[in-house]
């Protein structure tokens, strides 16, 4: 009693998933394509919006840097251009005197002496007689 069904062949399935996989590709490839031209627009768009912002913060960044302005008049504060503050303050550093640092130092903890190496005694040692190296009469080549 064998089942007739059992010895299909695994051929139409395969195909049917394999056509399954190009329909999708098939889809994915249209809705890129059909979407596509909307991708680029909303790129274009922010590309335009990150350089206004760009050039706004330049401007802005410049305006702080290089013009006066009152930060709070009750305090007196004031924002000078940053070539003025740089200014004022190497004038300030010009007239400081130099003088020695008022920061207690404490004095570096004193190494430990490494402990001497053993000695060997000539009593001891063995006397190791190495031979002298031939000298040969024959001329080195590349010399």
């Amino acid at each position: 009693m064998t089942d007739p069904d059992r010895h299909k062949s695994v051929w139409p399935t395969f195909l049917w998933a394999l056509l399954a996989f190009c329909f999708l590709g098939l889809l994915t490839v249209m809705g890129v394509r059909l979407l596509g031209s909307d991708v680029k627009e909303y790129d274009l768009n922010r590309a335009k919006e990150r350089g206004e912002s760009r050039v706004k913060l330049a401007e802005e960044a410049h305006r702080e840097l290089g013009e006066y302005a009152w930060i709070d008049k009750e305090k007196g504060t004031v924002r000078l251009p940053i070539a003025r503050a740089m200014a004022l303050a190497l004038n300030d550093l010009q007239q400081k005197k130099v003088s020695a640092s008022r920061v207690p130092v404490e004095p570096p903890a004193p190494a430990a002496s490494p402990a001497p190496a053993a000695s060997p005694s000539p009593a001891s040692a063995e006397t190791v007689s190495t031979p002298a190296p031939a000298v040969s009469s024959e001329p080195v080549p590349g010399s």
